[in-house]
């Protein structure tokens, strides 16, 4: 893992045999500071979920990424969840390692004293 010193950007490293890194095969994963999470769900609006699961409740929201709002998935740990930092920083390392047109992009995180806050593209169901 390699942290930028200057940006908000980690970057996971991996190679085909796992076992070194190299600069072509880095992924970006942006971390995110709290108020940017807590504005772009309305301080976790309710009216704002659009799923619940294992690890807590998924929020649709409008996320500033450079100069460009994009709407994103936000996915909050519940403290009362099983799932704690070992799970969470395990889905950060792996989604920001694998890329397929069946998976949603995980655009980053934000852990902020007690929250874990993970923060993917937002797709529309298709039923």
């Amino acid at each position: 893992m390699y942290v930028h010193p200057t940006s908000s950007i980690i970057m996971f490293f991996s190679t085909v045999d796992g076992k070194g890194s190299h600069p072509s095969t880095m992924q970006p994963c942006r971390h995110f500071e709290f108020p940017k999470i807590l504005i772009a769900t309305k301080n976790f609006d309710e009216l704002l979920v659009i799923g619940t699961g294992g690890f807590g409740k998924v929020y649709k929201g409008n996320i500033i990424i450079g100069a460009s709002l994009v709407v994103a998935a936000i996915k909050r740990l519940d403290s009362m969840s099983n799932q704690g930092a070992v799970e969470f920083w395990a889905e950060v390392e792996m989604l920001s390692l694998l890329g397929h047109c069946n998976l949603v992009t995980l655009i980053g995180y934000c852990n902020y004293e007690k929250e874990m806050i993970l923060v993917y593209e937002y797709r529309q169901r298709i039923l």
